[in-house]
């Protein structure tokens, strides 16, 4: 039998295919289950264009066969109107039994609104406090107030970074030019 946590590790799995297309967006997988069958996955294709929740709910064959799933959901439902609606909404909308969300959305346009949402609606919550390894920068400027930045360079090993300025630099290799 399929464990929850084998259908949010799907969810993960799912999120990653919109990995360098969703911009400022978080990677999201979502996975809808009812009576341990999965039927319908989806994922945040794109910046813009709908989120993994609706993506998923588009790949049913009938929209009546959201009543009374559980949806598996990496990041939390969003709460607000952006290029998209809020698809915590949605998910009420449609009758969701359960939603089982990775980790909360630390935005602040989110940040527990769309949890907030879904209790409203008599939605049954559970938060893992996973991340799958996703979206580490999203995560880290919400956290931080700072954008998360790599900075990589050459440099030998008495501590210098190139030779006199009428060198060219040995410490990459030709292939750098």
């Amino acid at each position: 039998m399929i464990s929850e946590q084998d259908y949010m590790n799907l969810a993960f799995e799912m999120a990653e295919k919109g990995k360098y297309q969703t911009w400022t967006n978080p990677l999201v997988g979502a996975v809808i289950v009812k009576n341990n069958v999965v039927l319908a996955k989806g994922y945040h294709h794109q910046f813009g264009a709908a989120h993994a929740e609706i993506d998923a709910l588009q790949h049913l064959d009938d929209l009546k066969q959201a009543r009374g799933a559980t949806m598996y959901v990496s990041l939390e439902p969003c709460s607000h109107f952006g290029k998209t609606p809020p698809c915590a909404k949605k998910l009420a909308e449609v009758g969701i039994k359960a939603v089982v969300v990775g980790q909360k959305d630390p935005n602040p346009l989110v940040a527990g609104r769309g949890l907030q949402i879904l209790r409203d609606a008599g939605i049954e919550i559970k938060v893992l406090n996973q991340t799958g390894g996703l979206n580490v920068k999203y995560n880290f400027f919400y956290q931080h107030q700072r954008p998360y930045v790599n900075v990589k360079y050459a440099m030998t090993l008495d501590g210098k970074i190139n030779q006199q300025a009428n060198q060219r630099s040995i410490i990459t290799g030709k292939e750098a030019y």
